[in-house]
């Protein structure tokens, strides 16, 4: 406590003003013991000095937006990390929000001091600058570090408000992601410490983990090829796995599956939903679609899920040791996007649609090999989020949503591989529904009518070569089923654990906006009258092997 007010008093965070009736919000103190983000550190006790927000009749009226990197984005740094050969660094401010820009508010706001700060009756603080509670504390701290990092000549990347880096003759030379008062960077040697200088002399900063470091609960590890050098990010989340508590079932309680649960057993039931949602957002897409079924139950659980719960639990604690990995690819890039989306049934009206988001080695479009360098940026398993009356309409969607996911990636991409976004990398996609392959090429109304907007987005992408190739993949070769289904996720656990595709899928098709242009332009040039004349059909557009 004594720490925390010295904060306040070292950072100017108020002037004591007297008390002449003015409204004052009150403050209470968040006292904390936070587990070690590594199993070998110790435990940090915690004294915050919080503003109860809530008394601030001000507070719908402020900006209180706060960027932070995406979970994409974040990939995307690591993986250009290990090409860059730049070992990844993380530092965090201490009492961030007491460090933010000066408060902005045409009404001054004033507190009633704590007990512990021992200030004599009758006298209250106004604030200078925000404090924590407040509702726009968050983004005073965000524009400060917005103004450091402009200042020192870094670029806020238009896509992702949480990454900046620094683009100068072609090359990149620094990046940072940032997450409230935690900061991820790499880069050349003289911009790292240009960076760390310039941060030290703004803010009070705690010590810099080089290699082996933990951001926002993730574990990144870099491990570096003794003879190449070439470096090696692994993340995991194998200690927050492990805190995963699994709900407790009596063999009472199982004879009874489809009993309802009891309040207790519901608030755990959401307790263990809510953290595998996050583990499966985070390091873990093969539990991501078990997870999304499972929250379906959030208001209706039996004790049937209560089994199914626990039986994800201990597969997510099994697969402790398999993290994220991210190796040298080498430019030029390309996206490789996997989407599908399960059957629609009688017994399930709802679809769950779901997609993979790889960064691979440009080549031939549509081509992939078993031994293609396959690194993992975003996936999602989700709901169908409108009403669908065919596998074909669920597939459709599930295509428009990765190829979304995939441009706002590109995106990214380009601002760090080019400086601007201007050029976007080209996006293979694939899918096993040999229907919406036919679709593209057409230029018809489909059925249902419903998915025609979602059709005709996709042809304009396809049309534009945003969308470079689409492929259509026998059953053998897709690794999104698991996203899908609650199948087996042998297939995409190889991908992770070796970085390549390991496939080969027999009997493939791809096409690309080129190949259906040039076989439409031969079919109408006609060589003689009579042949124009006879050619009244529309031309049958050819599939590429």
């Amino acid at each position: 406590m004594r720490s925390e007010l010295d904060a306040w008093h070292a950072q100017g965070v108020y002037v004591e003003v007297p008390d002449e009736g003015q409204i004052a919000i009150s403050m209470r103190w968040v006292l904390t013991e936070k587990p070690a983000e590594l199993p070998e550190d110790p435990a940090k006790l915690k004294a915050r000095l919080v503003v109860r927000g809530c008394e601030d009749r001000h507070k719908a009226s402020v900006v209180s937006t706060s960027p932070t990197v995406g979970r994409a984005t974040l990939r995307v740094v690591f993986a250009l990390m290990t090409d860059h050969g730049w070992v990844p660094r993380s530092v965090d401010v201490r009492t961030a929000f007491l460090q933010g820009l000066p408060l902005d508010r045409v009404k001054p706001v004033y507190v009633r001091p704590p007990p512990q700060a021992h200030v004599p009756d009758g006298l209250l603080w106004e604030l200078r600058k925000c404090a924590y509670g407040l509702t726009d504390a968050p983004r005073r701290w965000y524009e400060a570090v917005v103004a450091l990092l402009l200042s020192l000549g870094y670029v806020r990347c238009e896509v992702d408000h949480g990454l900046f880096f620094l683009f100068v003759g072609g090359r990149l030379l620094f990046v940072i992601a940032t997450h409230v008062d935690d900061f991820l960077y790499g880069g050349a040697a003289t911009e790292v410490k240009r960076f760390e200088t310039a941060l030290r002399k703004s803010f009070d900063v705690g010590p810099v983990t080089v290699g082996t470091l933990t951001f926002t609960g993730l574990r990144v590890v870099t491990d570096a090829d003794p003879s190449s050098g070439s470096l090696t990010i692994k993340v995991d989340q194998d200690h927050y796995l492990a805190t995963i508590d699994a709900v407790p079932v009596s063999a009472a309680r199982l004879s009874t599956n489809a009993a309802a649960v009891s309040s207790v057993e519901l608030t755990q039931y959401r307790r263990a939903v809510g953290a595998l949602l996050w583990a499966s957002g985070q390091t873990q897409p093969y539990l991501a679609c078990a997870s999304s079924l499972l929250a379906r139950r959030f208001h209706q659980a039996v004790v049937k899920d209560l089994v199914d719960v626990n039986r994800s639990i201990g597969a997510a604690q099994a697969a402790c040791g398999l993290p994220l990995l991210y190796q040298h690819v080498g430019a030029p890039y390309r996206l490789v996007l996997f989407t599908d989306a399960s059957s629609i049934t009688l017994q399930s009206a709802t679809a769950q649609t779901g997609y993979l988001l790889f960064l691979s080695k440009d080549g031939a479009r549509g081509a992939l090999h078993p031994d293609t360098a396959l690194t993992l940026l975003a996936w999602g398993s989700h709901r169908q989020r409108r009403v669908t009356h065919s596998s074909f309409a669920a597939e459709t969607y599930a295509l428009l949503d990765g190829m979304r996911a995939a441009i706002e990636t590109a995106c990214v991409l380009a601002h760090l591989t080019d400086g601007t976004d201007a050029s976007l990398l080209p996006v293979d996609a694939f899918t096993d529904c040999h229907g919406l392959f036919n679709t593209m090429s057409g230029t018809g109304l489909s059925r249902p009518k419903e998915i025609n907007a979602a059709i005709a987005a996709l042809r304009d992408m396809y049309s534009s070569a945003a969308m470079s190739s689409l492929t259509w993949l026998p059953a053998a070769g897709q690794v999104a089923d698991c996203l899908t289904k609650p199948s087996s996720s042998a297939s995409l656990r190889a991908v992770l654990r070796s970085g390549r595709y390991g496939l080969r899928p027999v009997g493939a098709l791809t096409k690309t906006h080129e190949t259906d242009r040039t076989d439409l332009d031969a079919a109408l040039l006609p060589s003689s009258v009579d042949e124009a004349a006879s050619s009244a059909s529309p031309p049958r557009l050819s599939m590429h092997c």
